[in-house]
């Protein structure tokens, strides 16, 4: 008898996200748009454009066509979007105002539509907010932004990627639920991996492989996997695929930020390919120590940059220089990596309802004398003063295949 493997999300399906859910976005939007004195704000990047609107244009993955959301301060909130989106974001979203173009229209990609509900706006501050800050993407072409503040001259574009990160990394009860679904299908995947190693395959093939597992299990899409492999570790985790074969001896890492719903988990794991080398047993044990110390040091009302020392006190007790690794871990949300950052100048007060990826690092000297990389990432959410870890912890010793 064939076996069926039940996914996470077809055990306990989500129920769609209510009217209230958005109508509380746009009240805590404007409330926050009120104290930075803005008339409106202009949504151009497509991970806030879903947050606001509920609908996700997956067309918007090319290039051609922008998609924008306008929130006055006091009119009603529309979407000004290509024609060819509109019978599907009616139907989807809880708007009832969308103007449209006919897109591709490189002469006037929507410019002209927006300058003219901009300018029907009331003027109270005589300021527009946009995403222009740090971790964000302009979302409309270079040229298309410097026509649209020309013809808007009358009125200042201010940035707004503060005020709406502050909004998006406060998740409510149903967001947390899709971004605990994520993580639990990875988990279904990552112990799958044993079974889906086959003695002489390339990285290229275990990256597909393990792309189709999380799919398989009812991710909605993989935005993201690197891939590492090498003998007592790997040299890089900021790459995709190559033909390397992975090879006894060898350190096998999978980072993954899948999606469900719109909602990332983002996290790896490590594998041995045979018995470890000590330094490896050294590098993964000093790692999930720093990783158990992070967890217990993030909760409300504390700084990113506490958290960060809370892990660097667990380097350097073993040697590790933690200057050397950056940023150990971030936020998490509808974007692959969200505000703050744990690093030791962020001191974003964390507050209830953030979630957060736990990441330390070292690099290590391996037996032929070069350096590795080893890094351990997990997934937290802050609930009811302290966190709850969404991921399903990694074992004490790494995973021996």
């Amino acid at each position: 008898m064939q076996t069926v493997n039940v996914s996470a999300r077809d055990r306990a399906p989500l129920p769609p996200f209510t009217s209230g859910e958005f109508e509380t976005r746009i009240e805590r939007a404007r409330q926050a748009m009120h104290g930075a004195r803005l008339d409106a704000l202009l949504i151009t990047t497509i991970p806030a454009f879903r947050y606001f609107t509920g609908y996700y244009p997956i067309i918007a993955e090319s290039p051609a066509r922008p998609w924008f959301f306008l929130l006055p301060l006091e009119a009603e909130p529309q979407a000004i979007i290509p024609a060819m989106g509109a019978g599907d974001m009616a139907a989807a979203s809880w708007l009832t105002k969308i103007d449209t173009w006919s897109s591709p229209n490189p002469a006037d990609e929507g410019v002209s539509l927006l300058v003219r509900h901009i300018e029907a706006l009331p003027r109270r501050f005589g300021t527009i907010g946009m995403e222009l800050g740090p971790e964000t993407r302009l979302g409309m072409a270079a040229a298309d932004f410097a026509s649209l503040r020309a013809a808007i001259g009358s009125r200042a574009i201010a940035d707004a990627a503060p005020l709406v990160q502050g909004l998006k990394t406060i998740l409510s009860p149903a967001e947390r639920a899709r971004m605990q679904m994520a993580a639990d299908i990875v988990a279904e995947a990552y112990a799958a991996v044993p079974s889906l190693y086959v003695e002489g395959m390339s990285e290229a093939r275990m990256h597909r492989a393990f792309q189709a597992e999380v799919l398989k299990r009812g991710a909605d899409y993989v935005r993201y996997l690197a891939i590492g492999s090498g003998p007592s570790g790997y040299d890089s985790i900021c790459r995709g695929p190559v033909d390397r074969t992975i090879q006894p001896g060898d350190v096998l890492a999978l980072d993954t930020g899948s999606v469900v719903d719109g909602y990332f988990c983002d996290y790896d794991r490590n594998f041995s390919i045979g018995t470890p080398a000590p330094e490896v047993e050294w590098a993964y044990a000093t790692l999930h120590h720093t990783v158990d110390a992070g967890i217990a040091a993030a909760c409300p009302g504390v700084t990113a940059s506490s958290v960060w020392r809370a892990m660097a006190k667990v380097l350097a007790a073993a040697g590790v220089e933690p200057g050397s690794i950056g940023r150990m871990g971030h936020g998490l949300g509808m974007a692959l990596t969200e505000p703050p950052s744990i690093h030791p100048d962020d001191e974003t007060v964390l507050a209830e309802g953030m979630a957060l990826a736990i990441e330390p690092g070292l690099f290590y000297p391996a037996g032929d004398g070069r350096d590795r990389l080893m890094v351990h990432e997990e997934n937290i959410v802050l609930e009811d003063g302290g966190n709850r870890l969404i991921t399903r912890r990694a074992p004490g010793e790494i995973v021996v295949i």
